[in-house]
């Protein structure tokens, strides 16, 4: 798992991670997690533009907000 997770909920931050090992156990209802996707082509999901990575997090917020 990775440590910065564990350093953010310390801090009182806002975790927004993908289903890394261990990630899920460790961040609990404590975060969010990014939807695993079906795209097959690992580079393509590897690679993590300004683009794709604000369009992720205003699509949570969106849906967050929703919610209640």
């Amino acid at each position: 798992m990775p440590p910065i997770v564990l350093e953010a909920m310390a801090k009182g931050l806002l975790v927004i991670t993908t289903l890394a090992g261990g990630t899920p156990e460790a961040l609990g209802d404590c975060g969010y997690l990014l939807p695993a996707t079906d795209d097959d082509n690992n580079r393509a999901r590897a690679e993590l533009t300004r683009q794709k990575m604000l369009k992720a997090c205003l699509n949570l917020i969106a849906q967050t907000l929703a919610a209640g």
